[in-house]
């Protein structure tokens, strides 16, 4: 798959040079999506890469240009491209001329789309459009020196960290389309969140070194120092204490509350099924988050994680299985590299 992967990148024109393949190997984006996604079909794996690949290189983008104006730019015109136009059918060839982040985003968003209602199309491009709004105000709040407050917090990131269209992508590439009252429903929406907060607790626990480093202000940890004049162990400890209670109340709604919801919509056996293979790639994601982040050369570059990582982060309790992921993360496998079903719950618990 890895290779597949980044010849799709030289062949929008992402990938450049081996400087530029060397320097895109450290953010990790395979073995990530290689952990998350240990369930769905191979073409879906390979368009879940395609898409962090491609969401690399626009939030990096975003995040080093010194002129937020032209970020913004580049974020209505992505924006303006795929207004209306791609919920109407397959593209044609030439809407796919352009720059390498416009042919990137053409190519992620048709095949994502292409076997999905026009309702479904339409919510899920919002979720992206959010993730590229999200992009350019916090490039924005960066060129300003205005870091954020905690109680704005939370609306931003939960859009910028891009858990919703990765979702979407398992949810079309696994070959299902919940219904809308289903997938609308405050349950599934919650779980939703809940998915996007522990993301967000565990990216920003371990970035914690590399962005005190870079000077980035947008970070959980750094927030609730500023908000409640706290050292950064105290602040870890809280967000230990936070991940622990959305990882307790994931877990309760993947279990009772699903069940409830199944009965209380008087759901078919088919839509019954579809919602548990939903709930089942939220904890997928999840976990993976967590596996990858572990071990991930990103974190580990240049010194930035020399602080002892039992400062903040335990290690899974050793009792509950690891999700069942390829056999080899670091190539991804091949076309034979079947699917394989993950355990029925993955519990992710910090030791008390």
């Amino acid at each position: 798959m890895r290779t597949e992967h980044r010849q799709w990148l030289r062949d929008t024109g992402l990938l450049g040079s081996e400087e530029a393949a060397r320097n895109y190997a450290l953010q990790g984006a395979e073995p990530l999506v290689a952990r998350m996604y240990p369930q769905v079909p191979y073409e879906c794996l390979l368009l879940a890469a395609d898409a962090m690949g491609l969401a690399v290189f626009i939030d990096d983008y975003c995040s080093r240009s010194a002129h937020p104006e032209r970020t913004r730019a580049l974020i209505d015109a992505f924006i303006t491209l795929t207004h209306g136009e791609l919920t109407h059918g397959k593209l044609d060839e030439e809407s796919f001329s352009g720059g390498p982040l416009r042919r990137g985003w053409l190519d992620v968003w048709d095949r994502t789309a292409h076997a999905m209602s026009r309702s479904w199309q339409e919510q899920a491009l919002r979720s992206w459009h959010d993730l590229f709004r999200a992009w350019a105000e916090e490039a924005e709040a960066r060129a300003a020196d205005n870091p954020p407050r905690l109680d704005a917090f939370f609306g931003l990131r939960r859009r910028g960290i891009g858990v919703r269209p990765f979702l979407d992508i398992a949810e079309s590439g696994s070959g299902m389309e919940l219904p809308a009252h289903v997938r609308n429903h405050p349950c599934v929406q919650e779980l939703v969140v809940l998915c996007t907060d522990l993301c967000i607790f565990v990216n920003d626990a371990h970035s914690l070194e590399r962005e005190l480093a870079a000077g980035e202000q947008n970070n959980l940890v750094m927030v609730l120092v500023r908000a409640h004049d706290w050292p950064v162990p105290r602040a870890l400890d809280e967000l230990r204490r936070m991940f622990d209670r959305s990882c307790r109340r994931l877990l309760r709604l993947a279990t009772e509350g699903i069940a409830d919801l199944s009965l209380s919509l008087r759901l078919s056996g088919d839509e019954a099924a579809q919602l548990a293979q939903y709930v089942d790639l939220i904890q997928s994601f999840v976990r993976g988050n967590y596996d990858w982040s572990l071990e991930s050369a990103r974190y580990q570059e240049r010194g930035y994680a020399k602080t002892p990582r039992a400062l903040y982060l335990d290690v899974l309790d050793a009792r509950w299985p690891r999700p069942a992921c390829r056999s080899d993360p670091s190539t991804m496998g091949t076309r034979a590299d079947t699917p394989r079903r993950s355990s029925p719950l993955w519990y992710i618990l910090w030791h008390p």
